[in-house]
């Protein structure tokens, strides 16, 4: 689905001139997978640490769609921190689908265009999904980090439990 929503996004927001290669279409597909498996390793290592169901599911939610966005938005963008959004856990997660189609489309990395304002390129970076994120290798190690993070952290967490 986020895979359909990215496309459709790039075929009505840039010019047919503009339009990504399939070797870019296939890495947006790539990173998609890798991000979907990622994001639930990240939510089973939540959830072991928390040892709930309900808790960490509505935690979750309230982390990656308000929390961090009124940080981004609120705090850190109009404080020029937005590059800290990059390595918050929604703001990574979204960044490795969102940098590769950001780059795609020539709003963000090597492909960026020159004559982008900054405010213009960050706007552009957000619809896309990783307003102040890195490459998407990079956010996909960030990610990565954090999933891990939680994963070691519920196993320690399980590794004390007495389940009988």
């Amino acid at each position: 689905m986020l895979f359909v929503a990215t496309a459709l996004g790039a075929l009505v927001a840039v010019d047919r001139a503009q339009l990504p290669s399939a070797g870019q279409w296939f890495g947006v597909l790539g990173t998609t997978v890798l991000a979907a498996v990622l994001a639930t390793l990240f939510g089973v290592g939540v959830g072991a640490v928390w040892n709930s169901v309900t808790g960490p599911v509505v935690t979750l939610i309230i982390w990656m769609i308000v929390v961090e966005n009124l940080l981004m938005l609120g705090i850190l963008g109009p404080l020029d921190l937005s590059w800290l959004g990059g390595v918050l856990p929604n703001n990574a997660l979204n960044g490795i689908v969102g940098a590769l189609a950001a780059a795609s489309v020539g709003a963000a990395g090597p492909s960026a265009a020159h004559g982008l304002s900054e405010n213009l390129r960050w706007t552009l970076q957000s619809f896309a999904g990783s307003p102040g994120s890195y490459a998407w290798w990079s956010a996909t190690l960030v990610f990565l980090a954090w999933t891990l993070a939680f994963l070691g952290a519920g196993r320690a967490a399980n590794r004390g439990r007495d389940i009988t």
